[in-house]
């Protein structure tokens, strides 16, 4: 995937064009229906109801415009005829509950419109490092039923019609980044620059000097850093909590210059923020639905409660889910954990061995009986950076268990990353699973993970005692940083690659290509390029708030 990336050219002011003409067109036979592949787009469509592909673009626009229409000036499209898709799965939450193939919608599959009837959709507005953008949903893909076709949109020119509003007096400030999500990159003006912390490690007086030489390294880089505590914060911003003291710390940084944040602490020290995107349906566990989310921490627009009613990121609440600073979290408790952490970054940075850095490992297994994981692999291993090694061990090959995949991570790999079922404790390897001990005694030293990327549910759920994704950062001669879910993660059965859940997965590779190799900017652009998809109460919002960085937000990984 080359990410938010279509030969996109301002036409005139106001005027921007797409092109899809270089994507590869792929029809898959499935269950009798046709299945539109449509290059690295996601595809989308209400349960029943076409699956077909969609894009999600971010417009830059001018602080004092709010646009309010799209007005298609020209369309080029291929219709490809005797093409009926799919009617669409319901998202599922990863926990193996394998359903039947979903039944076509009769009002749409026999009826006499367009599915969807709209070709551009404006889905909100907000704040990307301080760059207003304009959120559109681009149908690509339209279902006629009655000539049993689909219309394929090749390019597309359209004006975003605006109407005058107040400046609010937010510029951009991390220029290049936004530039790699937009549409229009050339619109994206010059960065207003700070003079405050560019970095900031956010822990407890008791921890403060365990960040001592975390601290150090930052600055001999060059980039301005210090530690604030909690204590400190407590008693010098306001706020109804200290989670919202924190963030109202962390709004007044970002304006003068921040850029890093690292929460240095475990939810013992740095408390966590429980966000609601929409009901699971689920029924497994009681909290299933409450999201640890340290998203708050990064989008810093509004208070995430507008409604007031203490459930924080409801899609009343007016939550962007642009990222405004960066976030990654250390998840310590003790001085012990906390040291160990801070060696293990500054070791990845400094001291890594050569050998390893261009290997990575994929696990994939089957999410059930129809759904392959190591399919929605494959469509990773095409983002990863040019030149990496790639070991795969599927459940469909017969070489995925656990023993083999902590015998692989112990031999040395830089990227790992498992498409599976999880829970807090368990990391599942197909036939069996891999447990907290088994991440306890890594012994892959020196050979840090530099990311570890999961889909699976719950092994992040960084709220509990300790969580798989801990156990890992923690463990004393190996393991290395993560990045996973603290509830479920997303998939859609038969149709493998293509649950919510994925699609990030692949925006995260694709980003972190094209992104200074830095896995805590590439998690906030993979959430930024998806927040179009993410205004509703539905699974994409889900994924905004449960993948979470266990890492220092500005390490570079090396490949």
């Amino acid at each position: 995937m080359n990410p938010i990336i279509f030969l996109a050219v301002i036409v005139a002011s106001g005027v921007f064009e797409l092109d899809y003409g270089g994507k590869a067109l792929n029809l898959k036979e499935i269950k009798g229906y046709r299945l539109v592949e449509y290059g690295d787009l996601a595809l989308a469509g209400e349960t029943g109801r076409p699956f077909l592909p969609v894009d999600n673009v971010l417009v830059a626009i001018d602080p004092d415009r709010e646009p309010f229409d799209v007005e298609i000036l020209a369309v080029e499209a291929e219709t490809l005829r005797n093409v009926t898709p799919p009617p669409a799965p319901p998202p599922s939450p990863l926990v193996g509950r394998p359903g039947p193939f979903p039944e076509p919608d009769p009002l749409v599959y026999a009826g006499s419109g367009s599915y969807p009837s709209s070709l551009v959709e404006i889905t909100g507005t907000g704040h990307l490092f301080g760059q207003k953008v304009a959120l559109l949903r681009v149908n690509v893909g339209r279902y006629l039923p009655a000539q049993r076709s689909v219309v394929l949109l090749r390019a597309l020119r359209f004006r975003l019609r605006s109407r005058k509003t107040l400046d609010d007096g937010r510029r951009c400030r991390k220029a290049d980044w936004v530039r790699k999500v937009v549409l229009n990159p050339e619109d994206v003006r010059g960065e207003a620059k700070g003079t405050g912390l560019e970095y900031v490690v956010i822990t407890s007086e008791s921890l403060s000097d365990e960040f001592g030489p975390f601290v150090q390294w930052k600055r001999q880089k060059g980039i301005r850093a210090d530690i604030r505590t909690v204590e400190w914060i407590s008693s010098n911003y306001s706020g109804k909590d200290l989670q919202e003291k924190i963030r109202n710390y962390l709004k007044s940084a970002a304006d003068s210059g921040l850029v890093w944040v690292l929460l240095g602490g475990d939810v013992s020290v740095v408390p966590h923020r429980i966000a609601f995107a929409m009901s699971s349906g689920a029924n497994i566990f009681s909290d299933e639905d409450s999201i640890p989310c340290d998203l708050y921490y990064s989008d810093l627009d509004g208070t995430w409660d507008f409604n007031n009613n203490g459930i924080f990121g409801e899609v009343g609440d007016s939550v962007d889910l642009l990222p405004d600073v960066i976030v990654g979290r250390a998840p310590v408790e003790t001085g012990y954990e906390a040291a160990l952490f801070v060696n293990k970054v500054l070791h990845y940075e400094i001291e890594s061995p050569e050998g390893y850095l261009n290997r990575a490992l994929f696990a994939g297994e089957y999410l059930d009986w129809e759904t392959d994981g190591g399919l929605a692999k494959d469509f990773v291993v095409g983002e990863l950076p040019d030149g990496m090694q790639v070991c795969k061990l599927y459940e469909r090959f017969y070489n995925l268990d656990a023993a083999s995949f902590i015998d692989s991570i112990n031999s040395g790999f830089n990227l790992v990353n498992h498409n599976g079922h999880g829970s807090i404790q368990i990391l599942c390897t197909g036939p069996d699973a891999v447990y907290p001990e088994d991440f306890q005694s890594l012994s892959n030293f020196p050979k840090l993970v530099g990311l570890f990327y999961s889909i699976g549910c719950w092994t992040a759920a960084f709220d509990y005692e300790d969580c798989m994704a801990e156990y890992f950062v923690l463990a004393p001669e190996g393991g290395g940083f993560y990045i996973g879910n603290s509830r479920y993660g997303w998939y859609t059965q038969y149709f493998p690659g293509y649950g919510s859940s994925d699609i990030f997965d692949r925006r995260f590779f694709g980003f972190l290509k094209s992104s200074t190799h830095r896995a805590g900017v590439a998690l906030a652009l993979a959430k930024a390029s998806m927040a179009p998809a993410s205004r509703a109460e539905n699974d994409f919002r889900w994924s905004e708030y449960t993948l979470n960085y266990f890492g220092d937000p500005e390490m570079p990984l090396y490949f």
